[in-house]
């Protein structure tokens, strides 16, 4: 694994985020681990990891959103990108103020890493992500997922995952744990998944391209190789692939028995 590469993370204070800032320092594969968002934030196990063992280097960096290209240099010698930027419409207050933090903020981000020459782009989306929707949060969605596909990075990965699992979240939400038991019932598409568990997979998902491999590959017995993402386009000098949820769980899978080597 090449540990020159740095790696920057947007929504590193929220619950996938989190867990992507932790697993990327701990992992100790990158030169560098940035992060940029409203304030620094107490990860609570980092000073515990960086005396247990080898650790990526973790910088964080404090930017306004609606002022990004002020920031513009944090982006600056960054390999790969991890945005895991969103919200709820609840908390955000307004139909207005969640389009802008889930699609404007994330755009935003995606165009000054495309001038900054990032070469890798993972975007969190949402399972039913449709720009076609009449509801709001699946169209915005949709949306971010094609607006920053049009920016034609090197390497775009988004993610739809189902209802999360998080359980060091502050907030309870009723709706989520009355329906959380009957989304098993739906099959790994709708199945729950663990916030630790996007986290590997988008890691996993660049490691395994990093090191040479291909990077949405796995090996099942008797069946040979078997392709878990959708490709979304390959072009030359350009690559868009889709996660599921259903395809996040698979991996996960094969991650937690070692059937991946990342």
């Amino acid at each position: 694994m090449n540990n020159s590469k740095v790696a920057l993370v947007l929504g590193a204070t929220g619950e996938i985020g989190r867990e992507v800032v932790r697993q990327l320092v701990c992992g100790a594969k990158y030169r560098e681990v940035r992060t940029a968002g409203r304030r620094e934030f107490p990860y609570v196990w980092l000073e515990q990891a960086q005396a247990d063992g080898d650790t990526s280097a973790l910088t964080q960096r404090v930017v306004d959103f609606n002022a990004l290209e002020e920031s513009a240099e944090v982006f600056s010698g960054v390999d790969t990108l991890f945005c895991c930027l969103g919200t709820t419409r609840a908390n955000a207050g307004s139909d207005e103020a969640f389009y802008r933090i889930d699609h404007d903020y994330v755009l935003n981000a995606a165009t000054i890493a495309k001038e900054a020459d990032v070469h890798t782009f993972h975007l969190v989306s949402s399972v039913g992500a449709d720009a076609s929707s009449y509801l709001l949060y699946p169209r915005t969605k949709g949306e971010t997922e094609n607006d920053v596909k049009k920016l034609q990075f090197p390497r775009f990965a988004y993610y739809r995952p189902s209802m999360l699992i998080a359980p060091d979240r502050k907030e309870q939400r009723l709706k989520e744990t009355i329906s959380r038991p009957f989304m098993y019932l739906l099959g790994s598409w709708y199945k729950p998944i663990h916030v630790a568990r996007v986290a590997a997979v988008m890691i996993a998902n660049e490691d395994l391209a990093s090191s040479g491999g291909e990077a949405s590959t796995s090996s099942d017995e008797g069946a040979g190789n078997k392709r878990l993402a959708t490709a979304v386009s390959e072009t030359e000098g350009c690559v868009v692939e889709r996660w599921e949820n259903a395809q996040m769980h698979a991996l996960g899978e094969m991650l937690t028995k070692g059937k991946v080597q990342v």
